[in-house]
């Protein structure tokens, strides 16, 4: 039976907190600023970009070594000594429900019923909303200057005030087909991106099953042996530094800088997205 949460569709609700997705787990915190405070797009930002008290909350569950696995964060959320505001969904090995911990961030199931921490099962085709009862999202940037577009968040963590998660009903579980992309580094080379791959200076010792290999030239020894994946996942591209000496580096859009991605967070890309691994860049193009 397919991965209830994997095959989900998260839609995150504009607002000031932060919004993750990652190992069948969803996290929403609560923000210390009012919608308007939040950015005018949302992005693939790692939490480490902000300061706010939700990024402090998001860090305090998720520690420093990324994102933990969902055993692993349930540990943290019942351990904690100090009250967060957060809402928080686990799926439940081996069973076709999921684990709500819900405190400061309330959860609804499809009937407009608020639901307590603990067990819930949520049919196919029904959906579950995190942070408002009545949370919708936004259809277009267009709407208003004030008004967030939609996003369908497959792995990694983005501003939101809360999400709606959409079951798949039975049968219909599939992945989006994605755009033609390819990887097109500094030098010209250019791997299309329908297989997945593990880049660095020595890869090929590290790729596992189903990654092939892109080794990358470094006369500056800035790139580790294996440095990042890339990859396809439910038709998104998903780049996750691997713990790298120098790290990967996101450019973003909206302020035109660099930030660095955290280790092993997987973080979504788009074309046009430019990426550093080490000295080296590359740039997600889309194919005819």
């Amino acid at each position: 039976m397919p991965s209830w949460l994997h095959t989900a569709q998260l839609e995150v609700v504009p607002g000031a907190g932060l919004v993750g997705r990652w190992l069948g787990a969803v996290i929403v915190v609560g923000g210390d600023g009012a919608q308007g405070d939040s950015p005018a797009h949302l992005s693939s930002a790692s939490f480490t970009s902000s300061t706010s008290s939700a990024s402090s909350a998001l860090d305090a569950l998720i520690g420093s070594d990324g994102w933990p696995r969902p055993e692993v964060l349930r540990d943290r959320i019942e351990a904690l000594d100090e009250p967060l505001d957060v809402a928080v969904v686990l799926e439940q090995s081996g069973a076709d429900s999921v684990w709500v911990f819900s405190a400061g961030v309330p959860c609804f199931d499809a009937e407009g019923k608020q639901l307590s921490s603990g067990g819930a099962t949520i049919e196919p085709g029904k959906s579950l909303r995190i942070g408002s009862r009545e949370a919708s999202v936004g259809q277009s940037a267009g709407q208003s200057a004030d008004c967030h577009p939609a996003l369908t968040l497959v792995e990694g963590v983005v501003p939101g005030g809360g999400a709606v998660l959409r079951a798949v009903a039975a049968g219909d579980a599939h992945s989006p087909s994605p755009v033609a992309s390819a990887a097109v580094f500094d030098d010209g080379a250019s791997y299309s991106l329908d297989t997945n791959y593990v880049i660095g200076r020595e890869p090929a010792g590290q790729s596992k099953a189903g990654f092939s290999s892109i080794i990358l030239g470094d006369d500056e020894n800035s790139v580790s042996r294996a440095h990042a994946e890339l990859e396809v996942r439910h038709g998104a591209i998903v780049l996750t530094d691997l713990g790298s000496t120098n790290g990967t580096h996101l450019l973003e859009v909206s302020t035109n800088q660099w930030s660095r991605l955290v280790p092993n967070v997987p973080t979504t890309l788009e074309p046009g997205s430019r990426v550093a691994i080490g000295s080296r860049q590359f740039v997600i193009e889309e194919t005819p």
